[in-house]
């Protein structure tokens, strides 16, 4: 809108401005027109400001004459293979196609056919959706002007639905999955959308994110060798998915993964520099997260190293207090089962002694009982031989007659 203010004369006037070069609507003969009444000249590149072509109507009548000289031609159809759920968005090349209005689909054997609308038509190339079909095989495809003539030939080819058989890799660090049912290891569905279908497929499983623990750098012919340690887990992270800067100075230098010496406990890069420098902090991105890894001073390695060995003697001390206890204990204990067994013995002997003081007053005879074998009658109750040996070490000579 105008606006101007005389005095107290106030005048206004709506003017609408048009970009010439967005009037590009198919066919031709329609956006010539449109852009001669909007004020434009028409040019043989298509709509143009006013001084850069013809504002003649007669323009439009040769575009018009030059469109049912020559019809259009179908150069290629992309893709020309595809599913039986067909395509949403496919592309059309050719020439002369700035009349063409929609796309016809026919199978060989069919009468019937299937059409669909054409939007993007530049003239050379157009976009059209290819429709679903019921078998395979090759249909054939043609374009149709507003009079329902069908011009060109191309061949689209319908195959086999296609299906999921897995996903790789099947896990994922929870980072990328926000509810609070993410923890515990959640599993989710897969679905794959073909066209306007929905496909099942595998689960993908979310674990813990990834921790990264220290680095170590080693210094090499041309940069630095940087290799992180990280917890091990079931997220089978491949090198690839990370990306690795070194930090100096507040400067990241980007370090260069290495796939054959990765593994699931530790990764290893390069960063290319021509200085020796000694990085102490790694930055270490994966998916949208990142980390920083900052490396152990020497001074707090120093202190480890100097108290492992007073840990050694502190362990090594209170180990042999320990056995020293346990010794006495086993040595007091088997004293009271010794002390134990020579009772138990003594008793049986004094309780046999009665009982043949007692026989020998019913029979009249006098027994022979000694107390060294009656201690060999408790131990070895059944076996002759071995008493015998035992009694003979010593001192006594078990061959020998009684008197």
């Amino acid at each position: 809108m105008v606006e101007i203010t005389l005095g107290t004369t106030r005048l206004e006037e709506h003017i609408n401005i048009f970009n010439c070069t967005n009037i590009r609507d198919p066919p031709a003969s329609v956006a010539c027109r449109q852009c001669l009444q909007i004020g434009c000249s028409w040019s043989p590149n298509g709509c143009t400001w006013a001084n850069a072509g013809e504002r003649n109507e007669s323009v439009c009548q040769k575009v018009e004459s030059g469109l049912n000289s020559t019809g259009p031609e179908i150069f290629s159809v992309s893709p020309n293979v595809v599913s039986f759920y067909g395509k949403n968005h496919a592309e059309l090349s050719g020439r002369n196609l700035a009349g063409v209005t929609r796309v016809r689909i026919q199978a060989n054997m069919d009468c019937k056919w299937q059409e669909s609308p054409v939007w993007s038509n530049t003239g050379t190339s157009l976009t059209f959706r290819i429709p679903s079909a019921a078998s395979k095989g090759a249909v054939q495809v043609c374009v149709v002007l507003s009079d329902n003539s069908c011009h060109g030939d191309a061949t689209i080819t319908y195959q086999s639905l296609p299906s999921c058989s897995g996903i790789t890799p099947k896990s994922s660090w929870i980072l990328t999955y926000h509810t609070h049912e993410s923890f515990g290891a959640p599993s989710r569905e897969v679905l794959l959308r073909v066209v306007n279908e929905t496909l099942p497929c595998s689960n993908i499983t979310y674990h813990p994110d990834p921790e990264f623990t220290s680095f170590t750098t080693v210094n090499i012919q041309g940069g630095v060798r940087v290799t992180m340690q990280k917890k091990a887990d079931e997220l089978e992270i491949q090198p690839e998915e990370l990306s690795v800067w070194g930090i100096h100075e507040g400067k990241e230098h980007p370090c260069e993964m290495e796939t054959t010496e990765s593994t699931n406990h530790f990764f290893i890069c390069e960063i290319q520099t021509p200085q020796t420098i000694a990085f102490k902090e790694l930055k270490i991105k994966f998916g949208q997260k990142t980390v920083t890894l900052k490396s152990a001073s020497w001074a707090l390695i120093l202190l480890v190293l100097l108290l492992i060995p007073f840990i050694v003697v502190l362990v090594a001390i209170v180990y042999c207090n320990k056995q020293k206890k346990l010794t006495a204990q086993m040595n007091k204990r088997m004293e009271e089962l010794e002390l134990d067994v020579r009772n138990d013995i003594r008793q049986g002997f004094v309780d046999l002694q009665t009982e043949k003081a007692d026989l020998m007053e019913n029979v009249g005879t006098i027994p022979f009982l000694d107390y060294k074998h009656f201690a060999s009658r408790i131990f070895f109750p059944e076996n002759d031989l071995l008493m015998k040996a035992c009694i003979k070490d010593i001192g006594q000579d078990c061959q020998a007659e009684p008197a």
